[in-house]
């Protein structure tokens, strides 16, 4: 509230006996101001809100985090089981998922063509694509929830896609 107390002041406007639901302007106006503007948000866990809308979290332990990948355009669902927790990044998640695809490329029984480059991968949870510097808690993957990777085109792809639709 004090921050906002003062933001307010810089901006000239004036509170009314310190509360900030009404204010006035340097002409005297009066602006009545909803209380959600400068209460503390109530239905935030702990931790700061990024510009995305990812929460990030502050202290506390790491507990490991099962979790699943399903890679688009194939009937491929990748399960991780051990080596993540939930302060391991959307990055590390990425690595392990070119790591398993390639694995998978060099078994003869189960061939993958492609074993798609964690700079090729986009990612996508919640109908939003992933940022690799996230942590797997603050984009709101829990135990045992599935992510979808997706390969964005090498340019060879790009340029065939191009020449045959123009």
């Amino acid at each position: 509230q004090e921050l906002a107390e003062t933001v307010l002041q810089s901006s000239g406007i004036a509170t009314a006996n310190g509360a900030l639901s009404v204010c006035f302007d340097h002409h005297h106006h009066k602006f009545e101001i909803p209380r959600y503007c400068w209460c503390t948000p109530v239905n935030l866990r702990d931790g700061v809100v990024d510009a995305l809308g990812g929460k990030t979290e502050e202290g506390g332990e790491a507990s490991p985090l099962p979790i699943a990948v399903r890679v688009a355009f194939t009937e491929v669902l990748l399960k991780f089981d051990e080596g993540f927790t939930t302060r391991s990044t959307i990055g590390d998640l990425k690595a392990a998922v070119h790591e398993r695809m390639r694995e998978k490329a060099e078994n003869v029984d189960d061939p993958v063509s492609d074993p798609l480059e964690v700079s090729r991968q986009r990612m996508f949870f919640g109908g939003r694509e992933l940022r690799d510097k996230y942590t797997l808690a603050a984009c709101g993957l829990k135990k045992n929830y599935v992510a979808q990777v997706t390969g964005k085109p090498t340019e060879a792809e790009q340029k065939a896609f191009i020449e045959r639709y123009s």
